[in-house]
């Protein structure tokens, strides 16, 4: 059976041609039934979708808010610039005489009202005198209101004063200590430092004083007051202390020598009981050729010299009381622990 028997010359024009590849001359099996599917992505998960679309709506919420706050400034700041020119342009026509009912609502009113009540006074409407007249404490009334409202115009109106655009800034005087500089901390110091100088430059302190009223103030001065009154008794009774206790180291001193000499059988006296017989030559062998000793004069220069041995032994023998008394003063505990 040759090529034109077969199925490619049996079918008609009308019906589809089989499917011939590329590069074929000859028939390669039947056309497809239908054209391939095309692989597709699969579809988000239904939360995913749900998620961005919730984002995506917050986003335009977030930006529908910023831009009616960028309205509200643009309008408040609109509204503050139309108030100050409106009050610049007030002011200047004040200031200049000039009328200002036709630009501002409260002189227009006041002048209407005035001339009703001057229209009253003078007649009504067909020319014939009224009856009323207008008292004079209403003209005064309505003068008083209409200054009031000039006044407050020109105190609102202050051209070199602009209106403020933010909040007032807080002072450096009334912020904590912890949230200033270490320069504002120094200064604030100096500050206070030469307030208070000046306060007690300008201070009456007796004055000052009188007028307290405080409780503990007064009773800290009467206590001051009785500790100064009973400051020499006070100092006498310390003084008293001081010898009395310097007086009892003496008499010790001299117990324990006079115990330590009593155990060595006698011949260990203490220095004081040896110093106070006094050397011998002073009083007899040492005599001058006519010299009575036995006149006052002589008693009372061989008496302190036996003294004042006893009392440089003393001394000697006691560093430590060496250092609190010189030898005329142990001298003196000298005698009185004789006494």
């Amino acid at each position: 059976m040759g090529a034109e028997d077969g199925p490619a010359a049996q079918q008609s024009s009308s019906s589809k041609q089989p499917f011939l590849p590329s590069g074929m001359a000859t028939e390669l099996g039947l056309p497809p039934i239908a054209k391939p599917p095309i692989q597709r992505d699969a579809p988000p998960p239904d939360m995913v979708t749900k998620h961005k679309r919730y984002i995506l709506n917050e986003i335009q919420k977030e930006r529908a808010k910023r831009e009616g706050k960028i309205q509200a400034k643009a309008d408040e700041l609109a509204h503050k610039q139309k108030l100050s020119d409106f009050s610049s342009g007030l002011r200047s026509r004040i200031l200049n005489g000039q009328d200002v009912s036709d630009k501002w609502a409260p002189a227009a009113a006041a002048k209407e009202e005035r001339a009703f009540r001057t229209a009253r006074a003078t007649g009504g409407d067909d020319g014939c005198v009224a009856e009323t007249t207008v008292d004079d404490k209403d003209i005064s009334a309505l003068d008083a209101e209409m200054a009031a409202l000039v006044d407050g115009a020109l105190s609102g109106a202050v051209k070199d004063k602009p209106l403020s655009d933010s909040k007032p800034k807080k002072q450096k005087d009334k912020l904590p200590a912890w949230a200033l500089t270490e320069e504002d901390a120094e200064k604030k110091e100096e500050e206070e430092e030469a307030e208070l100088l000046s306060f007690v430059d300008d201070l009456d302190y007796d004055q000052y004083i009188e007028g307290c009223d405080d409780a503990d103030l007064k009773e800290a001065l009467r206590l001051m007051a009785e500790a100064e009154a009973e400051a020499p008794s006070l100092e006498d009774a310390m003084q008293e202390e001081k010898w009395k206790s310097n007086f009892a180291i003496a008499m010790n001193h001299l117990a324990n020598k006079d115990a330590v000499g009593m155990a060595g059988g006698g011949p260990a006296k203490s220095m004081f009981s040896r110093g106070s017989q006094g050397p011998p030559e002073l009083g007899t062998t040492g005599e001058k050729k006519g010299w009575n000793s036995s006149t006052k004069g002589g008693d009372d220069d061989a008496v302190p010299a036996s003294k004042l041995a006893a009392a440089q032994a003393f001394l000697s023998e006691d560093p430590d009381m060496a250092k609190m008394h010189s030898t005329k003063s142990a001298r003196a505990l000298l005698e009185k622990a004789q006494e």
